[in-house]
C-alpha cells in the first residue's frame, strides 16, 4: 500500500484516525508479507528531527493480522530490522547520494530469504 498518515498534503496520504483505518482493514488476514510505503508508530519511524511519525492505526492492524514481515521505507534516516511480538519490521530504505540526506551513509538493499512455511 502506498497510504501514510497526512502530511502536507502529499499523494496517497490520509487522515490519521478512521480515515486511514479503513485502509488497514483491507489488509487479510493470512498475508505473510505486507509491503506498505511508510512505518509502523515506534519502529523505522523516528526522523532527523527526533519526532516519531508513523502510523499507530498501522501498527495495531499489523498487531491484529499478524503478517510475518512487514517492509516499509519513507524515514530513510530510520532503517533497520526489529522484532514485534514474534513478527519482523523491515524499515528497508536505503540512503540517498544528494540532497539533505548527504551526511547519512548509502546503506545497500536489503535482502531477506524467508522459509516456506
Amino acid at each position: 500500500s502506498p497510504i501514510t498518515p497526512w502530511f502536507h498534503d502529499w499523494a496517497f496520504n490520509l487522515k490519521r484516525g478512521a480515515e486511514i483505518r479503513q485502509k488497514w482493514d483491507l489488509i487479510p488476514q493470512n498475508v505473510d508479507i505486507l509491503l506498505v510505503h511508510g512505518p509502523p508508530f515506534g519502529y523505522g519511524d523516528m526522523t532527523m528531527r527526533g519526532e516519531r511519525v508513523g502510523c499507530e492505526d498501522l501498527l495495531a492492524a499489523i498487531d491484529a493480522k499478524r503478517p510475518r514481515y512487514t517492509c516499509f521505507g519513507h524515514i530513510h534516516e530510520d532503517a533497520g530490522s526489529w522484532n514485534y511480538r514474534g513478527l519482523t519490521l523491515l524499515n528497508c530504505s536505503v540512503g540517498y547520494e544528494v540532497g539533505w540526506y548527504d551526511d547519512r551513509d548509502n546503506r545497500k538493499p536489503v535482502l531477506y530469504e524467508l522459509e516456506p512455511q
